[in-house]
């Protein structure tokens, strides 16, 4: 089964300023072009303006740059409505949508158990806890386990671990357990260090 790819942000920001440059640059040249002596640019700017939103030009004797404009701006403005429903479709304000719920979930929880990595032993952690039914979220610095334990359906939020104030979207206050599941010893000792300042009683 083919895997489905969410392109990054990075490529949805260049699509779109690719378009929306050509889309200026359309509208450049439309000023030049349509410039006389008798107008100004202003004048003729904002005739270009009004030739590509389709509004019908009245010098006639510019018909034919008329409608290559009105062609180019059509074209430019469908091609901008494609990024931005590649964009929507591809995921990004899905995810969007599921950070804020899961932010939302973890806010209410009371007296779960926060896993800190997501690995071999942070899963396995976490299945236990399902099995048993106990409220649990997987804290998860590396976007790409992140997005591995997302797709399997469990708890887990994407944050740098390490950072106090990130690691305070876990709720960590009205947490009982913590799991050190880093996998360096050091940044285990570090993060319960930590814990305990946030939570004493964690």
């Amino acid at each position: 089964m083919p895997k489905f790819i969410i392109p990054t942000k990075d490529k949805f920001f260049s699509k779109f300023s690719i378009a929306l440059i050509l889309l200026i640059l359309v509208i450049l040249i439309g000023t030049v072009v349509l410039h006389e002596p008798s107008h100004t640019y202003s004048d003729s700017f904002f005739e270009t303006i009004e030739l590509i939103s389709h509004v019908e030009a009245n010098r006639m004797d510019k018909q034919i740059v008329s409608v290559i404009l009105s062609l180019v701006g059509y074209l430019l403005q469908f091609y901008l409505l494609y990024v931005l429903l590649e964009f929507t479709l591809d995921g990004k304000l899905r995810n969007l949508f599921s950070e804020v719920k899961m932010l939302k979930k973890v806010k209410n929880m009371k007296d779960h158990y926060i896993i800190c990595g997501g690995g071999r032993v942070g899963q396995h952690v976490a299945d236990e806890l399902i099995t048993a039914k106990k409220n649990y979220i997987i804290a998860e610095n590396d976007e790409k386990q992140f997005k591995y334990l997302k797709n399997r359906n469990y708890n887990v939020l994407n944050i740098d671990i390490l950072d106090e104030k990130e690691f305070e979207k876990t709720n960590i206050k009205s947490g009982s357990w913590l799991m050190a599941c880093l996998g360096d010893d050091g940044d285990n000792i570090l993060l319960i260090l930590t814990c305990k300042e946030l939570n004493p009683n964690i």
